[in-house]
């Protein structure tokens, strides 16, 4: 494990295995780290707790993450205020600019790796984070041209190096239950007319399988969500069959790949 610093950190995120990654990283970069699934209860912890740096996915259900930062802004003077770190599975073009012009003092594009993050909240540790870590995963491995194409393992190869083999599996029994109940839940929001509450849903899984390696079913979570949103597809027979075969394709690699190690 990371020495340990006074670095006391909040992350922001509804999706659960993207919380638990995060908290898994940054206690191994040597934080006290707390977590929130929504912008009221991460609120309530900084009105509650010492918070150093915030980390806030930008599209959460309910209030998101441009909101929270505004709120957080009007809240909490400058002199007490902690350094707010934009999370985001967006690539858009301004995306970066737009998240700098709100408020945000930073910016991460999900998923990153342990390199990335140790750069972000560097400045802020009273000493530097584990050089071991730092010098490991500046520059990721190329991928191995035998793996399965639809899945990228090296962050959770790097994450295992660092944090053990239970956590890594403890993070995939978490995604594979969180990714089997979104389904569910984008099934009943398509066939209750909720559009928008679905295609929220589908973001949420485009990322927690980004943030695991699933990136087949990123894709094609993403491009389920493109086609939500534009009305092409309306019901959930128009995404259920690929959707839920690289899930079930994604579970069997990684219970093949990860079960062995525990």
């Amino acid at each position: 494990m990371g020495t340990h610093h006074s670095l006391h950190a909040l992350v922001v995120d509804d999706s659960a295995p993207n919380r638990k990654v995060a908290e898994g990283m940054l206690a191994h970069l040597g934080c006290a780290v707390a977590t929130a699934a929504t912008g009221q209860e991460a609120l309530d912890r900084l009105a509650a707790q010492r918070t150093d740096v915030v980390f806030i996915d930008l599209r959460m259900s309910g209030m998101d993450g441009f909101e929270l930062t505004r709120r957080i802004l009007e809240s909490i003077p400058v002199p007490i205020r902690p350094r707010l770190i934009a999370l985001t599975g967006s690539c858009a073009e301004g995306e970066r600019d737009r998240c700098l012009a709100v408020g945000f003092d930073d910016y991460l594009e999900k998923p990153f790796g342990l390199a990335v993050l140790a750069s972000v909240i560097k400045p802020l540790l009273n000493s530097d984070p584990p050089s071991q870590t730092t010098a490991e995963l500046t520059v990721p491995s190329p991928p191995d041209s035998n793996q399965n194409p639809a899945f990228d393992r090296r962050n959770l190869d790097s994450l295992g190096s660092a944090a053990g083999v239970d956590s890594v599996t403890e993070w995939i029994d978490m995604f594979l239950r969180d990714a089997s109940n979104l389904l569910a839940e984008i099934w009943l929001d398509l066939e209750g007319n909720r559009p928008a509450h679905a295609a929220d849903r589908l973001h949420c899984l485009k990322g927690s399988a980004s943030t695991i390696g699933g990136i087949g079913l990123a894709a094609m979570a993403r491009e389920a969500e493109t086609r939500v949103l534009s009305g092409t597809v309306s019901s959930w027979s128009g995404i259920r069959p690929g959707l839920e075969s690289e899930l079930d394709a994604l579970q069997s690699y990684l219970k093949k790949e990860f079960e062995h190690r525990k």
